[in-house]
């Protein structure tokens, strides 16, 4: 049974504070409204991508907040999204979405708008996907899929399509399952991956496939643990960004002494908190952005002004 996503991930900076990114606009969608958003991504011209789960849509918010659906030249079977759970965005544009109910990885094409379906030539047991949720992108185009119905981590080459299994986690570790969001640095040599069932992110070597902790040193005021993570990204400095959403807040862990922060948020508008954090990501200015899947909002943190506006 898959359960509610995360993650993910993209590249950015220090953080401070949030901006409610839009409450959908018609423009050129056929939906009034986000329906139960459950990722984020961002490219590096600040287009935020949204997997809009409950209306079976990715959608894209550009820099002046112009919302539009896109993916929808399907290539291949089938014919549409099915709860899309996991968003993520390469160098050149192009998207790829964890297809949970489909049980699908797809690329949408940044120039044709073209959806085909990748990750289909499987090297390792079991020959296919069971709801993926989180996905991620190296620097050569590898993707990293959180295969939450399996309890693995999994890797798609950017070159031959093989799908190989980075880390089960059951054999690593029997309390580590249903892993749903995931985080790679740009090299490749780090994966980050969070679970449902665990306060735990943990850091897979993909040379080694060791196993690691990280985060575990909490200096905040508030719960000091994690609860229900939900989303993970990382910046350009290898900090890593989680989303609670029990605690519904943002905490970065220091990529250099692991050192556990809250992202401070100034809400000047309603709503005056979140109420549902699912996914997170980071763009190259350092704002963070959040959807609120119960509040069906896409909320941009600045990272300046730590001011919370609607757009």
């Amino acid at each position: 049974m898959v359960k509610n996503s995360t993650v993910v991930l993209t590249i950015g900076a220090i953080v401070a504070g949030i901006v409610l990114f839009s409450k959908l606009k018609k423009d050129e969608s056929k939906e009034s409204k986000f329906n139960s958003p459950k990722n984020v991504a961002v490219d590096g011209k600040g287009n935020v991508y949204v997997a809009d789960s409950g209306n079976n849509l990715v959608r894209k918010i550009d820099a002046n907040g112009k919302v539009t659906n896109i993916g929808s030249n399907f290539m291949d079977e089938p014919k549409g999204f099915n709860g899309p759970q996991g968003v993520a965005v390469d160098a050149k544009g192009n998207v790829y979405v964890g297809d949970t109910k489909n049980n699908l990885i797809r690329k949408i094409d940044a120039k044709t708008g073209n959806v085909t379906n990748v990750g289909t030539n499987f090297i390792d047991e079991p020959n296919g996907f069971n709801g993926p949720q989180g996905v991620a992108i190296d620097a050569k185009g590898n993707v990293y899929v959180a295969d939450s119905g399996n309890d693995l981590v999994r890797k798609i080459d950017a070159i031959t399509d093989k799908v190989t299994n980075l880390v089960k986690f059951k054999e690593k570790n029997p309390d580590f399952i249903f892993p749903n969001g995931v985080a790679v640095d740009s090299k490749g040599k780090n994966v980050y991956v969070i679970d449902y069932s665990n306060p735990f992110v943990s850091k897979i070597d993909t040379k080694t496939k060791k196993i690691t902790n990280v985060g575990n040193t909490f200096l905040v005021a508030g719960p000091d643990s994690y609860r229900s993570l939900v989303g993970i990204a990382l910046d350009s400095d290898e900090n890593v960004y989680v989303a609670d959403g029990f605690l519904n807040l943002v905490r970065k862990i220091d990529a250099k002494t692991g050192d556990v922060t809250n992202i401070k948020t100034n809400f000047t508008n309603n709503p005056e908190s979140f109420k549902a954090l699912s996914g997170v990501a980071v763009d190259i200015n350092g704002h963070v952005f959040v959807v609120d899947y119960l509040k069906n909002l896409v909320c941009r943190i600045d990272a300046k002004t730590g001011n919370v506006t609607n757009l």
